[in-house]
């Protein structure tokens, strides 16, 4: 554990919030011994938090991405629970500007144009921040680095490079035979760096994330047997409580992708379910996730309806996150802070939504971000290099299904490309047919599924070449 000391100019001001929460990971009481403990002995200039711990943003200086869990106020070195305060009183405070001035984070200089040579940055993070021999990212307190995961996943796909393909299968094998997974539930984190120590902290945003890296692998490594155990693991899933609402719009894609690849009326009409329910979406990750899970609805169903919900909350994205810069992460009146997973995954669905509607100001709106964002990836380590799926796909574009008309067995075959670089477009047709392009290379159109999957495989094997 790092303790960041804040500047000393700040050390004096009144009602200087500091926010440290978790927005996947609830506060565990051996962190909040280990607060607790430190701030009674004097031992953390007020104000401070705990930094280095998971992705900069779980237990972490931050204003931004979801209600804090804890606030420590400067005055008296208080702690206030908020499990303990009201709604609106939450609310209130997170909304009440402080005396003094707010610091808000600048974004270092970064490249002003996306080549291969980001690309590359990103990839070089991986390689060298992994682990082989324990199979992980980083040391203890360790996390599942989904997001990195799946971002080797398509340097696989794109590369066909055996290291990032045996990154996720090994990850995902020793993870499946350690304690960390136990009764189709995966523990959030481990105390060790070889999984054995798992802690006792079960999230429905990982359950889901986990799920769907899982369904990826089925078919981009291919590895079949793990459709079966995502299934096991959704059900399981949606008996738990919801973190945030982020994790409600993450379980609908991965319930989205699961009806995919087997038709399952259930699981549908509950992804769809959860897509019906209101919820705040006052941070950008929200956000994010909630246009993603329309996406995967309009795959799945072909309705467009689920396309314009998607087309909306883009708009909305760009109309109150975006600052010229990058995307903020929250709209709340605190300061301004610029996520990169909360910017990847926005970027991700602003440019998915413009290669289906073909809007510009999404495109436009997303290369900027990436343009001002990457470098800042790029130094957050494996906490920036899902920003490397964006970034793919502004270069090269998505790997699309083009589906004319209604045929299920087509649609069907469709679905057997499963990656976060895919997206599917449903056109009106007499004639049912289908293609698929990628990187300006199109296959020949077809009507027979059998082709369709034939053309799939191929794709699969060349990659971006």
């Amino acid at each position: 554990m790092l303790w960041n000391r804040i500047p000393d100019n700040l050390c004096g001001q009144d009602k200087l919030f500091v926010f440290v929460h978790s927005e996947t990971l609830p506060l565990s009481k051996r962190i909040r011994e280990v607060l607790e403990e430190k701030l009674q002995k004097g031992k953390i200039p007020i104000p401070a938090a705990l930094v280095d711990w998971h992705r900069e943003r779980d237990i972490a200086l931050r204003f931004t991405s979801s209600p804090p869990r804890m606030v420590l106020l400067q005055k008296g070195c208080k702690i206030t629970h908020l499990d303990d305060v009201s709604p609106l009183e939450v609310e209130k405070a997170l909304n009440q500007k402080p005396e003094g001035s707010l610091i808000n984070e600048e974004i270092p200089p970064s490249w002003k144009v996306l080549t291969e040579v980001v690309l590359g940055e990103f990839r070089k993070n991986l390689l060298f921040l992994y682990d082989p021999y324990t199979a992980g990212f980083g040391a203890s307190p360790r996390f599942i680095e989904v997001e990195a995961l799946e971002a080797a996943l398509c340097f696989w796909i794109m590369e066909r490079d055996i290291r990032f393909r045996m990154m996720v299968e090994d990850t995902i094998s020793v993870l499946l035979h350690s304690p960390m997974f136990k009764e189709n539930k995966i523990y959030t984190f481990s105390y060790s760096t070889d999984w054995s120590e798992p802690s006792s902290e079960i999230t429905l945003e990982l359950q889901s994330a986990f799920a769907r890296l899982l369904l990826y692998s089925a078919k981009s490594i291919p590895w079949e047997g793990h459709t079966k155990l995502a299934e096991k693991i959704l059900e399981d899933a949606l008996t738990l409580t919801p973190e945030n609402p982020g994790a409600l719009y993450s379980l609908s894609r991965s319930l989205f992708l699961m009806c995919q690849l087997k038709r399952d009326e259930k699981l549908l009409d509950k992804g769809l379910q959860l897509l019906d329910e209101p919820h705040p979406t006052t941070y950008l990750g929200f956000q994010a996730e909630k246009g993603l899970a329309f996406l995967e609805a309009y795959f799945t169903t072909s309705e467009k309806r689920w396309l314009n919900e998607a087309v909306n909350t883009c708009k909305e994205i760009v109309e109150k996150f975006y600052d010229g810069r990058a995307l903020k992460d929250s709209l709340l009146n605190i300061p301004t802070r610029y996520g990169t997973l909360e910017n990847a995954k926005a970027s991700e669905l602003l440019l998915k939504v413009h290669y289906l509607t073909n809007n510009g100001t999404f495109k436009e709106t997303a290369l900027r971000c990436l343009e001002n964002i990457s470098k800042k990836g790029v130094d957050e380590g494996v906490k920036g290099v899902y920003l490397s799926i964006p970034v793919t796909l502004a270069l090269y574009g998505p790997m699309i299904i083009k589906m004319y008309g209604n045929d299920p067995l087509l649609q069907r075959a469709a679905f057997s490309l499963m990656n976060p670089l895919r997206i599917i477009q449903h056109l009106p047709s007499d004639k049912p047919k289908a293609d698929l392009c990628f990187n300006n290379i199109c296959f020949p159109e077809t009507n027979d599924p059998n082709q369709l999957r034939d053309h799939i495989v191929s794709l699969l094997i060349s990659g971006k070449a």
